[in-house]
C-alpha cells in the first residue's frame, strides 16, 4: 500500500484529496502538513516540517506556493517523491521546483482534471490554424479563488505560445491589491503594438477609459526611458520604487508590490509621466 501525506490537508482541495485517499483501499493517509493546525483528524498533522516523524512514499500538494516550497525542501532532504497541483508560483519560483526534479521525482501540473488534458491538445492544434487570430483567455472563478490568472488558463496560453514556435510573447495580467484583473497586456515577438483590455475604467484611481489609456501609456514610458535619474523614487512617499543599475550599465525600474498602494502618484507626478521625457522634449 502506498503511504501518502498530503500539503495543505485542511484547504479546501486538500480535505477532498484526504477523502479521497481514505476510500481507496491501496492508499494510506500517513500524515498531513499544513499551517493552519485546527480542528481534529484521525492522522498526524504538522504544521514544522522539522517535526514531521513519519516518511510517506509520496506527497500530494495542494497548497500555496510558500507552503510548496516549504514541503519541498523536506521533500527534497528525504528523497520523496511530490506530485505538485499548487498554481501562482514566479519564475523564481518555478526555476526553484525545476532544480528540485533534477534530486527527486516531480509531478506538476496546473490541473489535474483529464478533460482540460483534452481541452489543452485541442488548442495546441487549433492555434497554428488562426495565426492571424487574436487569441484571448476568459475565465470565471468563485470569490475565493486566490491566484488570477489561474493556472489553468496560464497553462492553456503556454501551450498555445508552444505549438506557435513562441511567436506570441503570451499575456501579462495586472491585478489590484485585492486579486481582481484590472488589465491585460498582449503581444507579439518582432511587433511594436500591444494589446490593452481594460477590465476596470477605474484602475489606478481613474474615472474614465481615456485615463487608465493615458496611464497606461505614461507606465510603458517610464520603462522605455528610464535613464535612472531617481525622480520617480524621490516621487514616491511609500518607497516602493526603487531604480537598479547592473554591471552592464542596464537601467531597471522596480516597483515593490508589498509597498505599493496603487496611488498613482508616480504615473500622474510628471508630464508624460517620465521626467526625462519632459526634459528631453524640451526644443534647444
Amino acid at each position: 500500500m502506498l503511504e501518502v501525506m498530503v500539503n495543505g490537508c485542511y484547504g479546501k482541495m486538500g480535505q477532498i484529496v484526504c477523502d479521497l485517499i481514505e476510500q481507496n483501499e491501496n492508499l494510506v493517509l500517513k500524515c498531513g502538513f499544513d499551517k493552519n493546525i485546527t480542528g481534529e483528524f484521525a492522522f498526524p498533522v504538522y504544521d514544522k516540517i522539522e517535526n514531521i516523524v513519519e516518511k510517506p512514499d509520496v506527497i500530494i500538494d495542494f497548497s500555496i506556493p510558500v507552503a510548496t516550497l516549504t514541503i519541498l525542501q523536506y521533500a527534497v532532504s528525504n528523497h520523496v517523491p511530490i506530485v505538485i497541483a499548487t498554481t501562482g508560483f514566479t519564475n523564481e519560483e518555478e526555476l526553484i521546483i525545476k532544480e528540485a526534479s533534477k534530486k527527486i521525482p516531480i509531478f506538476k501540473s496546473a490541473n489535474m482534471s483529464y478533460d482540460i488534458m483534452i481541452m489543452k491538445k485541442l488548442v495546441q492544434w487549433l492555434a497554428p490554424l488562426l495565426k492571424n487570430t487574436d487569441i484571448e483567455i476568459t475565465e470565471t472563478h468563485h470569490n475565493r479563488k486566490i491566484d488570477s490568472p489561474s493556472g489553468t488558463a496560464q497553462m492553456l496560453a503556454d501551450s498555445i505560445n508552444k505549438s506557435l514556435g513562441n511567436e506570441r510573447l503570451g499575456e501579462v495580467y495586472v491585478v489590484g491589491k485585492d486579486g481582481t484583473l484590472q488589465l491585460k497586456l498582449q503581444g507579439k515577438i518582432g511587433q511594436t503594438t500591444l494589446k490593452v483590455s481594460v477590465f476596470n475604467k477605474n484602475a489606478a484611481h481613474s474615472n474614465s477609459l481615456k485615463s487608465v489609456e493615458d496611464k497606461i501609456k505614461n507606465q510603458i514610458t517610464k520603462y522605455q526611458m528610464c535613464m535612472g535619474c531617481l525622480g520617480c523614487e524621490s516621487a514616491c512617499r511609500f518607497g516602493a520604487i526603487e531604480i537598479v543599475t547592473d554591471r552592464s550599465g542596464l537601467v531597471s525600474y522596480k516597483i515593490n508590490d508589498d509597498k505599493c498602494v496603487r496611488c498613482g502618484h508616480c504615473i500622474t507626478h510628471y508630464d508624460g509621466g517620465c521626467y526625462m521625457r519632459k526634459v528631453m522634449c524640451i526644443k534647444r
